[in-house]
């Protein structure tokens, strides 16, 4: 589900992109963020089921979703490069998703 919840929150990002054309004002206020039915906080810690926004730029930000088993999936935009990564004890896979 925290995977899941990040690429959801990955739209909302792109179509406040979109509409902004910068990443600094898609925090966890703005309603193309927050439209989605996800709970989205700002800050780099989650609680489990939530998405948090830090990094906010004209074209960086990065998304960390909190899993049930404790996991850390996070999406990390630069520019035109993307990371994605997990954290956490199980269904990491190596690390990435």
């Amino acid at each position: 589900e925290a995977k899941s919840n990040v690429r959801n929150v990955v739209s909302h990002m792109e179509s406040c992109f979109t509409a902004t054309e910068s990443y600094a004002t898609c925090d966890a206020d703005h309603p193309d963020v927050t439209g989605n039915g996800i709970t989205v906080v700002d800050g780099a810690t989650p609680a489990e089921g939530q998405v948090g926004i830090s990094n906010l730029g004209e074209t960086t930000y990065t998304l960390i979703g909190e899993s049930k088993s404790g996991n850390d999936f996070t999406y990390a935009k630069n520019g035109g490069s993307v990371t994605k990564s997990c954290s956490g004890d199980g269904g990491c896979n190596g690390g990435s998703w």
